[in-house]
C-alpha cells in the first residue's frame, strides 16, 4: 500500500525509464549515511554548495570535527628563497631569503605577525599561547622576519657588501610572496606588529589592502614622524662615531668618503672594540627612549627589574641588549625605519591622507599614551584619516612609554593588548557579515552591534542592510538547507515551494537579512552552463518565470506596520545561452530573442510581482558588457518594462570593465560608464570598489544628478524594509527559528556509493543492484572514492560525463547483468546513452536538500511515490548542444534528411534527447483526455470548441482561453501528476519556438480515480 509521506524530495525526484520493476535489498552505503551525518556540524546553506559535504572517510573527518584543544606547533625556523630580490629603489638584493615561523594548523585563518627593530623571531613568541588571542588552535600564525634583524638576509649572515637600503615596502612585498607561494594563503584573518612590526602592519595594509580583514599596529607609526629622525639620527650618530664617522642624514647612510661604497670596505668591518664602544653608546642613547619619564620617575626599573640604581639599570639592561647586535644590521633596520613612509608608493604617489583612506581592513591603532617615539597625537591624525568605520583608536593607559607593547614587562599592558586583539578577532567578520564562514549564531550579535553603530555613531545614522545569496537558504552555516532550484523546480509544485520559500523568508528576517540576491531566472538551457545549472529551476522561460514571481511575492509578503518581509533581486539581467557556457562570456541573440526568450521570465516578475532590485550579468550582449549596457538597462528595462527597483552590478563586474573587456581606461571610466548605463550599486565582495572613484566627477551636474537616483534607489529598499523602524533581531528568535521543525520537514537528503570492485561483487551476490553517481564525486583514492566538488559557480564542463571513474563503475555493474537502478545526484544532466538503455530505471534527486537519504530510501522500498518531472533536456550525444525543447523549427534538418535519404540527418534535437523536458514516471500510470477549450470574452459569454478548433475568431485580446481535461490514475496506487499546456501559433510574423509551455497544474490522484483540470490562459499570451 502506498503511504503519502510529508516533505518535499518525494516530489521532485525524478523517476524514469519505462516499466522499471526492481526488488531492492538495500545498498548498504546508503543506509549508513544518515547516521554518519548526523555527527557533524550543521550544514552551510550556500547555493554555490549544495548538499552536505559527505567525508570520503569518516575516520579522517571525526579528527577535524573534534573540539581539540593544541599547544603551539613550535616549528623550527625556515627559509624562504627570494632570489635576486628586485627593490623600491631599483636596486638588488642578491640571493635574498626570508626566515620566518609558523605555528598551528595552515587550514586555520592565517594572521601575520611581523618581527620589530633589532627584534629576533623568538621576541615575538610571547603573544601567542593557547590562552592567548593568538591561539594556534585557532589560528595559522606566520612571523616573518625584517630583512637586517640578523635571521632574514643581513649583513651578519650573507656575503651582501654593501648591503642596500631596503625599506618597508620591500618587506612586505617578500612577506607577500612568502604567504602566497610558499604557504599559499590567498587571505589573512590580521596582521599585527609592534614598533617596526606595527609599520608594517600599517603597510601591508596599505599595499595590500584587499588581502586582510583586520590590523592591528600597536606603538608604531605608518611615517617616520620628524621627531622620531631627529632620536634616530642621535642613536645612529653614536654608533658610527665608533667608526669615526658621521650620519649623512636621516635614511641617508654614512656621510663623506664612508659613502663612497665598495671603494672602501674598512668602513663597514667592526673591530671588537668598536663593536663595544658603540654598541653601548647606542644602548645608552636608546635607554631615554624605550621608557617614558614616569618610568623613571617611579624607579620602575628597580621594583621589576631588579636594578640597584639608574647606573646598574642601564649597564645590566640597555648595554646589555645592545651588545647582542651587529651593528650592520642595526644601520640597515635604522634605514628602512627612518624611511618609513605609506603613502611612498603608487597609487597614492607620496599623498599621506589618500594612503590613509586606502586603508579597507578593520585597523585598530594602540599607541602609548607615554610612548616617546609614537606618541597618540600622531596616531589620532592616522585614524583621522582613515574612511568612516574602518579606524578605531585605543591608547595604552601604561607608563612603560614604548615597551608597554613589547615583550611583557607589565603583565597589566600584556592583558589589556591581547584584551583589545580579542575584542577585534571577535568583532570584525570574515570577509563581511554573509560570508560562509561564519556561522549564525555567532555572526547575528556582530551584525547587531555593527548596525547599532552606524545607527547611532554616524553622522546620518542611516543603517546597514544585510545582503545574501538565497536561492535554496542561508548564505551562512547554521541554517537550513533546502533543495537547490533545479531540484525546486523539477517538483512542478508552486504550493508547496511557497512554503519553502516562507521558510528561507523567516530563516533570513531570524538572522537580520532583509535584501536577498535571488531568485536566479536564467534559463537552464546550455547542459555545460558554468555548472550552475543546480542554481536555476530549468529550461522553460514560464516555468522558470512561476517559480520566480512566486518567490519574489512571498519573500515579499509585508508585514502587520506594512514593511516589506525581505526584498528581493531578480539576476542575471539578461542571460542564459552565453558562449562555451562561461559564466562571464559573450551571448548572441538580438531584441526578439531577449524579449522572447531569456528576457521572458523577467517580463513576467516585473509585472506580477515587482522585484525591489535586479542583478546585470558579466555577459557582454551584442559586445556591450551588461554593466554599462544602456540600451538594455534603461531604454528595455526601464521604459520598456517599467521596472522601478534598484539595478546593481554582478559581483566585481564594474571592475572587470577594465580589468577584463577592456571597455574603460581607468576603474573610473569603468564607473562613470557603469552610472551612465543604468547601474545603482556596485556589488564588490572581493575590492577594489569601483564607485568611490565617482567622488571626482560629483561637480558634473548629470553625474551627480545619477549619483542622487543611485542613494536614493538604495534609501527605498531600507525604508522599504524597515531599516530604521524594525528592532534588531534577537539570538532567541534566531535559535527558536533557524532549522526548526517545520523548517526540516520540507527537506531530503542525498547520498553517495561506494567502490567499482566492492560494487561488483555485491551486485552478484544479491542480484540487484543500485548504483549511485553525480557530480561532487571526483577521482577515486585507492578502493574508495576521494570527495571533490564536479559542478556549482566556477565549474564550466567540457563535457556531460560522469566525473571521475563513475561510468567505468557503472558499467562494470552493468556487466554484470542484474536488474539496476541508476541514481543520479548533482545540480546538472549527463549523457545517459547507453547507460539509459541498460538500466532498469533512473531516479534523479538533483540537489534535494539535508534528507535525500532517508527520503531516497522510502522511494526504492516503494512507501514514497516519486512524481517530479524534468524542467531541463538530457542529451544523448555531447555535440548536440542545445537540446532545449522549445527550438525553432529551422534547427529542425528532418526535411533534408527525408529528401537525401541519409541516416545522420534525421533531426538532431528528437533523436539525441531521449529524457526531454516535462518528462518523469512514478510507480502509477495516469490518462489525460483529450481536451477542451472555452473562450470566454470580457462581456462573460464564452464560445465552445474541440481542442483542434481556432479561437482567435472567437476572442477577443481582452479575453481568456481556458482548456480542460479530466486526468484518471489507472494504476494501484496514488501518485501525482503535472498536467501541461503547450502552444504554437499557426503563422508569425517572426521565427517562434515549435512549441511553449503556456501553462501547468499538479494534481493527487487515488489509485482508479479521476479529476479535472482547468488551465486558463488570457488571449494576450497566445499572440
Amino acid at each position: 500500500m502506498m503511504t503519502k509521506t510529508p516533505g518535499y524530495v518525494a516530489d521532485n525526484i525524478l523517476m524514469t525509464k519505462e516499466k522499471a520493476s526492481f526488488y531492492l535489498v538495500a545498498d548498504r552505503s546508503l543506509l549508513l549515511l544518515q547516521p554518519v551525518i548526523n555527527r557533524y556540524k550543521r550544514p552551510s546553506s550556500s547555493s554555490s554548495s549544495q548538499g552536505l559535504q559527505i567525508p570520503h572517510h569518516p575516520s579522517i573527518i571525526d579528527i577535524h570535527q573534534a573540539t581539540i584543544t593544541f599547544s603551539p606547533v613550535m616549528t623550527d625556523i625556515k627559509r624562504f628563497e627570494l632570489g635576486d630580490f628586485k627593490l623600491q629603489n631599483g636596486g638588488t638584493l642578491p640571493g635574498a631569503w626570508l626566515a620566518y615561523k609558523t605555528f598551528g594548523d595552515p587550514s586555520l585563518p592565517a594572521v601575520v605577525y611581523p618581527t620589530w627593530f633589532s627584534g629576533a623571531i623568538a621576541d615575538n613568541e610571547w603573544l601567542i599561547g593557547d590562552d592567548k588571542t593568538l591561539d594556534p588552535s585557532r589560528y595559522f600564525i606566520v612571523i616573518p622576519a625584517l630583512f637586517g634583524n640578523g635571521e632574514s638576509i643581513s649583513p651578519s649572515n650573507s656575503d651582501v657588501d654593501p648591503f642596500p637600503d631596503v625599506s618597508f615596502y620591500d618587506n612586505v612585498r617578500a612577506q607577500h610572496r612568502l604567504v602566497t607561494e610558499a604557504l599559499e594563503i590567498t587571505h589573512l584573518r590580521a596582521v599585527l606588529g609592534w614598533s617596526m612590526g606595527a609599520a608594517q602592519s600599517f603597510q601591508w595594509a596599505t599595499q595590500y589592502p584587499d588581502f586582510m580583514d583586520i590590523c592591528v599596529p600597536f606603538c608604531g607609526a605608518a611615517k617616520c614622524a620628524p621627531h622620531n629622525q631627529v632620536f634616530l639620527e642621535g642613536v645612529k650618530s653614536a654608533l658610527l662615531a665608533a667608526k669615526k664617522v658621521s650620519s649623512a642624514g636621516s635614511a641617508k647612510g654614512r656621510a663623506g668618503a664612508a659613502a663612497a661604497g665598495d671603494s672602501d670596505r674598512s668602513v663597514r668591518v667592526w673591530s671588537d672594540d668598536e663593536k663595544q664602544v658603540g654598541l653601548k653608546a647606542f644602548g645608552r642613547g636608546y635607554a631615554g627612549w624605550g621608557f617614558s619619564q614616569a618610568f623613571y620617575r617611579h624607579e620602575v626599573y628597580k621594583k621589576h627589574y631588579g636594578a640597584k640604581d639608574l647606573e646598574d639599570f642601564m649597564r645590566g639592561f640597555w648595554e646589555k641588549w645592545a651588545l647582542g647586535k651587529d651593528p650592520e644590521n642595526l644601520l640597515v633596520m635604522l634605514h628602512t625605519w627612518q624611511d618609513a613612509d605609506v603613502s611612498k608608493q603608487e597609487p597614492y604617489n607620496g599623498d599621506f591622507k589618500k594612503a590613509m583612506a586606502g586603508i579597507k581592513a578593520r585597523t585598530l591603532v594602540l599607541p602609548s599614551k607615554t610612548d616617546l617615539y609614537f606618541p597618540p597625537e600622531d596616531s589620532e591624525i592616522e585614524v583621522g584619516w582613515m574612511s568612516e568605520g574602518v579606524g578605531e583608536l585605543a591608547v595604552y593607559p601604561s607608563i612603560w612609554g614604548h615597551w608597554a607593547g613589547g615583550p611583557p614587562g607589565n603583565l597589566d599592558d600584556a592583558k589589556w593588548l591581547d584584551d583589545k586583539l580579542k575584542g577585534i578577532f571577535s568583532d570584525a567578520p570574515h570577509r563581511g557579515f554573509g560570508a560562509p564562514q561564519n556561522y549564525a549564531h555567532d555572526l547575528l550579535p556582530i551584525a547587531n552591534r555593527v548596525r547599532s553603530e552606524q545607527i547611532n555613531n554616524t553622522r546620518l545614522g542611516i543603517p546597514y542592510i544585510t545582503i545574501a545569496d538565497s536561492v535554496n537558504g542561508l548564505m551562512i552555516s547554521g541554517g537550513t538547507l533546502f533543495p537547490g532550484a533545479i531540484s525546486m523546480g523539477s517538483t512542478w509544485n508552486i504550493p508547496l515551494y511557497e512554503q519553502v520559500t516562507a521558510a528561507i523568508r523567516e530563516e533570513n528576517i531570524a538572522m537580520g537579512t532583509r535584501w536577498v540576491l535571488s531568485p536566479e531566472v536564467d534559463l537552464a538551457k546550455d547542459p555545460i552552463l558554468n555548472g550552475r545549472n543546480g542554481e536555476m529551476f530549468g529550461e522553460d522561460p514560464y516555468l522558470v518565470g512561476e517559480f520566480a514571481t512566486h518567490y519574489i511575492n512571498t519573500m515579499q509578503e509585508k508585514d502587520a506596520n506594512g514593511f516589506v518581509k525581505v526584498a528581493t533581486t531578480i539576476k542575471h539581467w539578461v542571460y542564459g545561452s552565453s558562449s562555451g557556457g562561461v559564466n562571464t562570456a559573450s551571448i548572441q541573440g538580438g531584441l526578439n530573442h531577449i524579449l522572447n526568450d531569456m528576457g521572458a521570465p523577467y517580463v513576467k516578475a516585473i509585472r506580477e510581482s515587482n522585484p525591489l532590485s535586479l542583478m546585470v550579468s558579466y555577459a557582454s550582449v551584442d559586445q556591450v558588457p551588461m554593466s554599462m549596457n544602456r540600451h538594455l538597462n534603461r531604454k528595455i528595462l526601464r521604459e520598456l518594462l517599467g521596472f522601478k527597483g534598484l539595478i546593481m552590478s554582478d559581483a566585481n563586474s564594474v571592475r572587470y570593465m577594465h580589468t577584463r573587456a577592456k571597455v574603460a581606461a581607468s576603474l573610473q571610466d569603468a564607473g562613470l560608464k557603469a552610472i551612465r548605463g543604468g547601474l545603482e550599486h556596485e556589488l564588490v565582495p572581493v575590492p577594489p570598489v569601483v564607485f568611490p572613484a565617482l567622488i571626482d566627477s560629483v561637480n558634473d551636474p548629470d553625474i551627480a544628478g545619477l549619483i542622487d537616483d543611485a542613494v536614493r534607489a538604495m534609501l527605498e529598499i531600507k525604508f522599504a524594509t524597515g531599516m530604521f523602524d524594525l528592532p534588531l533581531p534577537s539570538v532567541e528568535n534566531l535559535e527558536a527559528t533557524l532549522r526548526s521543525e517545520k523548517h526540516l520537514e520540507v527537506n531530503r537528503n542525498m547520498s553517495r556509493g561506494s567502490g567499482i570492485d566492492v560494487a561488483v561483487s555485491v551486485a552478484e551476490e544479491v542480484g540487484l543492484a543500485v548504483v549511485v553517481l553525480g557530480s561532487g564525486w571526483g577521482s577515486f583514492d585507492g578502493s574508495y572514492e576521494s570527495l571533490h566538488r564536479t559542478d556549482g559557480e566556477g565549474f564550466s564542463h567540457a563535457d556531460l560525463g560522469f566525473p571521475g571513474l563513475q561510468q567505468r563503475l557503472l558499467d562494470a555493474v552493468l556487466d554484470v547483468g542484474v536488474p539496476t537502478v541508476l541514481v543520479l545526484s548533482g545540480g546538472q544532466t549527463f549523457l545517459l546513452d547507453d547507460s539509459a538503455k541498460r538500466s532498469g530505471a533512473i531516479l534523479h534527486t538533483w540537489l534535494a536538500g539535508e534528507f535525500t537519504a532517508d527520503s531516497l530510501v522510502e522511494i526504492l522500498f516503494g512507501a514514497v511515490n516519486p512524481s517530479g518531472k524534468l524542467t531541463v533536456t538530457f542529451p544523448e550525444a555531447g555535440g548536440a548542444f542545445p537540446v532545449a525543447y522549445d527550438y525553432f523549427p529551422s534547427d529542425d534538418e528532418g526535411g533534408f534528411g527525408a529528401a537525401t535519404e541519409y541516416d545522420w540527418h534525421l533531426p538532431k534535437l528528437t533523436r539525441y534527447a531521449p529524457l526531454r523536458f516535462g518528462f518523469g514516471l512514478s510507480y502509477t500510470t495516469f490518462d489525460i483526455s483529450p481536451t477542451s477549450l472555452r473562450c470566454r470574452r470580457r462581456t462573460g459569454s464564452s464560445s465552445n470548441s474541440s481542442k483542434n478548433s481556432s479561437t482567435a475568431d472567437a476572442c477577443s485580446e481582452d479575453g481568456q482561453v481556458t482548456v480542460s481535461a479530466t486526468v484518471t490514475n489507472t494504476g494501484s496506487v496514488a501518485g501525482k501528476e503535472v498536467v501541461q499546456r503547450y502552444f504554437r501559433p499557426e503563422y508569425t510574423q517572426i521565427e517562434v519556438p515549435v512549441m511553449k509551455l503556456i501553462r501547468f497544474e499538479k494534481v493527487e490522484v487515488a489509485a482508479g480515480e479521476s479529476t479535472r483540470v482547468d488551465l486558463t490562459v488570457p488571449f494576450r499570451e497566445l499572440g
